[in-house]
């Protein structure tokens, strides 16, 4: 059984091939479709939860979140700012639309420029 209609059809349309270490996504317009990536999800629940510590007084400082969260000040400082994501940018990435070549480092990475408006934001991380 097939179809009424065997004709060839072509689409035309731009995508890129991208690694991201093992993995090779196809990415269709400049966004991955695929997957939320946890990592993704988990660095800025991380971020949400020491803000959310911040404004209890669980934390008084990046010096105490480190040493109670046991990890280097410097990470941090590279983490807590994703906090002012803009809520498209954290949509996109909870439903797995995100840049893909973007990882939990390279998010990071991006946050001592990482502009506060939300438009350009979403330019600078790579957003469509």
């Amino acid at each position: 059984m097939g179809c009424e209609n065997d004709e060839a059809f072509i689409i035309n349309y731009p995508y890129q091939l991208r690694r991201r270490g093992i993995e090779t996504k196809l990415v269709i317009g400049g966004q991955a479709v695929g997957e939320p990536d946890q990592g993704l999800i988990d660095v800025i629940a991380k971020a949400r939860r020491w803000y959310a510590g911040f404004k209890s007084g669980a934390y008084l400082s990046i010096k105490d979140i480190a040493e109670k969260e046991n990890v280097d000040r410097g990470n941090v400082s590279r983490i807590l700012p994703l906090v002012f994501l803009a809520p498209t940018v954290i949509r996109d990435i909870l439903q797995g639309k995100h840049p893909s070549d973007m990882t939990p480092d390279s998010l990071q990475r991006s946050t001592p420029n990482l502009p506060m408006d939300w438009d350009e934001q979403k330019t600078y991380l790579g957003f469509a």
